[in-house]
């Protein structure tokens, strides 16, 4: 199994300080300030998994330090992504201002206050630094029956029964309704537990589940794209190098085995025009989807695609046979069916 790495590819680069603001609505600002050690200068990516913002954006960093504001009206969720693949989440509510501090070489040991849910978060990563994975799904729950109304609760789920290599959805979806029940105005825990229920629906040895989507060139495709071949549905996008890397090489194995396996790339790129440009240079034939949605896209749903990278591989009969693979296992599945 390959190693899994979270959302997002970051790079650093020189880059003048800059501050965000998207509205002129005093009061309703939420603002994410920071330093770091051992990082001068750099940038990395932010975005929301509720709404908080609209697209990804960008936090630069200059002499250590860094500042971030958004315009919003609710509490709202934001992920940080570094340039080691780990992310941050902190949570934002109008009008208050998080604090980031830490250590750009021990990233694991980094500090948000500034709000109760964010304190939270602190004390719970903290917690489970040195715990095993089934050490650290028990303290979920704990903390989850302990916080049904925070936040926090719903992201753990998320980050640890739903979003990881080793889910457990059933799990999730007990715990997400509990949530619900104690605040039923949450509409990230309620998509969550959608989420969780169609990931069950695609999960290995079901059959993949009938959809119908517009490729990047105008023509349309669904669930018999690989009828008669193994099948393999390639999640990828520019900002991220793992995915979009399996996705250039699966391009080699594709060349000269186009009787044996048919590729479907699915794209979470928001600017159609740049992916059709990575298209051309990287001389990719197959159909691929991208409706600029990025995350939130229909067909990401309908295949539970929820992370990067991801993959489904569908045998003959158009049944998955497995998920999440790396180039070398998708490979011996192709060649030896």
């Amino acid at each position: 199994m390959k190693k899994y790495f979270r959302i997002f590819l970051l790079f650093l680069i020189l880059i003048s300080p800059l501050v965000l603001s998207s509205c002129n609505k005093e009061g309703d600002f939420f603002k994410i300030e920071g330093r770091f050690l051992n990082l001068n200068q750099g940038e990395f990516y932010v975005y929301s998994t509720d709404g908080g913002l609209d697209k990804l954006d960008t936090i630069r960093v200059q002499d250590g330090r860094f500042a971030y504001q958004a315009f919003i009206d609710k509490p709202a969720t934001f992920i940080i992504v570094f340039p080691n693949f780990s992310e941050q989440v902190v949570f934002g509510e109008p009008s208050r201002t998080a604090k980031i501090k830490g250590d750009a070489t021990h990233l694991k040991e980094m500090e948000v206050s500034g709000t109760k849910a964010n304190r939270l978060m602190t004390s719970f990563r903290q917690k489970v630094a040195e715990m095993s994975p089934p050490q650290t799904v028990q303290a979920v729950e704990d903390f989850v029956s302990a916080n049904l109304e925070s936040p926090v609760s719903t992201y753990l789920i998320s980050r640890y029964l739903v979003k990881t290599s080793e889910p457990d959805y059933a799990k999730a979806t007990k715990l997400l309704k509990q949530v619900i029940a104690a605040n039923p105005n949450n509409r990230m825990a309620k998509k969550l537990k959608n989420q969780a229920e169609s990931l069950a629906a695609v999960a290995v040895n079901q059959r993949l589940p009938k959809f119908k989507a517009k490729t990047i060139d105008g023509t349309t495709i669904d669930q018999s794209f690989c009828k008669g071949k193994v099948g393999v549905i390639v999640a990828w996008a520019s900002w991220n190098y793992e995915s979009q890397n399996l996705h250039r090489r699966l391009n080699i194995l594709y060349s000269g085995n186009e009787s044996k396996m048919a590729v479907l790339g699915v794209s979470l790129d928001a600017d159609k025009r740049q992916v059709k440009q990575i298209l051309k240079n990287d001389e990719i034939e197959w159909p691929v989807v991208c409706d600029g949605e990025m995350l939130n896209s229909e067909l990401s749903s309908q295949l539970g695609i929820c992370y990067l990278p991801d993959n489904l591989v569908i045998d003959k009969q158009g049944k998955i046979i497995a998920r999440g693979l790396d180039y070398d296992a998708i490979s011996e599945l192709v060649m030896n069916p």
